[in-house]
Order: structure tokens, then sequence, then C-alpha cells
């Protein structure tokens, strides 16, 4: 596990958070920095006893939503990923997977319970952390309602697929477009313009990927194995695109391509 543990000012520095007594506020350092590196924690109540915290003061930081709770007494730091960044060879899984698939990760970072935003058991987004390169990337299973059912599922009853995004951290808006602009492609292939997108994308995001399984899409190309074979062809050959901005065509090295759109698509 790291040893590092990170407080992000924009949280911290909040009248919301400020207003808590001191004895509340250290509780809340004293979880963050016991932490496993996916947020949770397995003895809040005797992190609580060792800095001298009250149960109210526990009480008040899952009531204000900065811890998420369970009854079992496991709990998870809902801000967790938008303070911390684990490096690969530092990150260690958690012990509480099944309680990390009942979380989704919000626009803003946020962990939040999957059914208090519309996700039932078996039809959610669910989220499953694992490392890659500097960050801990989610793992965003994507429902069938933004997915018109096609090839991407060949069994009836699964309502979801499991699309790794590594260290991409999309919103929920690039999610509903990049969920469009797959459906009917095979989860491989997709899986492979991510895995491309993180190999070799001096910036990777979800836009990159994108850009990736357009190029795919306008030359005809619908599996993984069309894919490599045209990777194979090209071998370091340029793409002729066209720049948004100036309309002329410009040579671009195969997957080396343009952020097009931007960080402002996400918003």
């Amino acid at each position: 596990m790291a040893q590092r543990r990170m407080f992000s000012l924009r949280i911290i520095d909040t009248d919301k958070f400020l207003d808590m007594p001191a004895t509340a506020r250290e509780l809340y350092f004293e979880l963050g920095m016991r932490a496993d590196d996916d947020g949770f924690i397995s003895n809040a109540k005797t992190i609580r006893r060792m800095v001298g915290a009250s149960e109210e003061d526990l009480r008040m930081l899952i009531k204000k939503e900065y811890l998420i709770a369970w009854e079992d007494g496991v709990v998870v730091i809902t801000d967790w990923r938008a303070q911390n960044q684990i490096r690969k060879d530092r990150y260690k899984d958690t012990l509480y997977v099944d309680k990390l698939k009942e979380l989704v990760i919000n626009e803003n970072g946020r962990y939040i319970k999957a059914q208090e935003v519309g996700y039932q058991s078996g039809n959610q987004m669910a989220t499953n952390r694992q490392p890659n390169g500097n960050h801990l990337a989610p793992q965003v299973r994507l429902v069938k309602s933004k997915l018109v059912k096609s090839s991407l599922d060949n069994n009836n009853n699964n309502d979801y697929i499991d699309i790794d995004f590594k260290g991409l951290t999309p919103t929920s808006g690039q999610l509903d477009r990049f969920g469009s602009l797959i459906d009917g492609l095979p989860v491989d292939l997709v899986q492979y313009a991510v895995d491309k997108t993180m190999a070799i994308a001096d910036n990777p995001s979800i836009n990159y990927a994108a850009t990736i399984i357009k190029h795919w899409l306008r030359a005809g190309i619908t599996t993984l194995a069309q894919a490599q074979d045209e990777e194979r062809q090209r071998n370091g050959a340029v793409l002729d695109e066209i720049d948004p901005a100036t309309g002329e065509h410009v040579k671009i090295p195969m997957f080396k391509l343009a952020d097009q759109g931007g960080s402002n698509n996400g918003k």
C-alpha cells in the first residue's frame, strides 16, 4: 500500500468542513491517512477511539457525506479519488471489492452508492479501480440503456459490458457520447482503442480513443483482427486528416492523433 496520502483544499477548505468540530476534522484526516489504496477503512471505530473523537463525530462525517458507511463498520472516503492518485508500482487492490462494485464515480470524482443515483444491482455503472501509469483507473461498466442492444452483448441476460478505461477519467457526458459511438462494435475492439490511447497518446483522453475508433469506422474496420492487420500494414505510415481549425488536409502519424474536441467536450 502506498504510504503517502493527499487532501485537497477544494474539499477541506470549505465552510462545510471547517464548521465541523475539530475532533471530527481530525478524525477525517486520520481516516484518510490509514485508508487503503481505494479509500476504504475497516477499523474506523478503533481510529475514532485512538484520536479521542466521539461517535457523533463519526456520524457527522457520514451525514455530511465525507464518508460512506456499511453496516459491518467498513467506510470509504467519498472524495478519495478526487484527492489521491496512486502510482502503479505502489498500488494494492482493496480487500472490499464487493463494496467497491456498489459504488459509482460521478463527474466530480466522488464515490456515490449506485442505488442512490438510479442504478439497481445487476444494472449499474459499477467501478473497479486498477492501477495504470500514475493513476488509479475506473473500470466502467457501460449500461445498455446508453447502448442500443448490439453485438457488444451476446448474452441476453447481461445488462452491461465491461470496458476498462485504465488511466482515463471520462465524465458522464463523455461516457454518453462514447457509448453512442461504440454501439455495435465488439468489446475487444473498443478495449484495444483504449489500450492504444494509454500506450502512445501524449495526452490520453476518452476523446483520443474516440478519434481512433472514428478512424476505424471510416476505414470500415469493425473487428480487432482488422484493426491489428491495418496497424501492421501501415507500420509507421501517416493518416491524411482534416485540421478542424483550418479545414486543410494534414499528415498525422498513425495513432498520434489530435485530441479532437478537447476537454470542453466533456462538459
